[in-house]
């Protein structure tokens, strides 16, 4: 739903946040589940089931924001109109924190394989 569109695509996020809309409104599934305990007591126990965007759909639209600046827009919309099941405020910190921890991580290992490329030239002697 979310995913870039192409080029010769004409788009715009309110369309995407339509249909997202339109899937959300998709009755829910209901599952009844019997196990040998509700058959026995007269009970049984309902589950429902629906379309919602998830925390981690929108994580992968804000990491692909620059790229795909309708799917990241249409998102915003999303969470405007509050048609999501969180906020988004609530996924971008976390996002963010993701990206810092990753870039630390990087600069780390580089510097990592710095000091071990300068022991193996000592230790050979080069």
């Amino acid at each position: 739903m979310f995913e870039r569109p192409t080029l010769s695509s004409e788009v715009r996020a309110e369309d995407v946040a339509d249909n997202v809309r339109e899937l959300c409104k998709l009755d829910p599934a209901y599952v009844t589940l019997f196990s040998t305990l509700f058959l026995s007591t007269n009970l049984t126990c309902k589950f429902e089931f629906s379309m919602f965007v998830s925390r981690t759909v929108a994580a992968e639209v804000c990491m692909e924001a620059k790229s795909n600046d309708i799917g990241y827009a249409a998102l915003k919309l999303l969470d405007k109109s509050g048609h999501l099941r969180f906020e988004l405020s609530y996924v971008l910190p976390r996002f963010v924190i993701v990206l810092l921890f990753m870039w630390y991580i990087r600069v780390l290992v580089k510097d990592l394989l710095q000091v071990l490329a300068l022991i193996c030239h000592r230790l050979l002697g080069n």
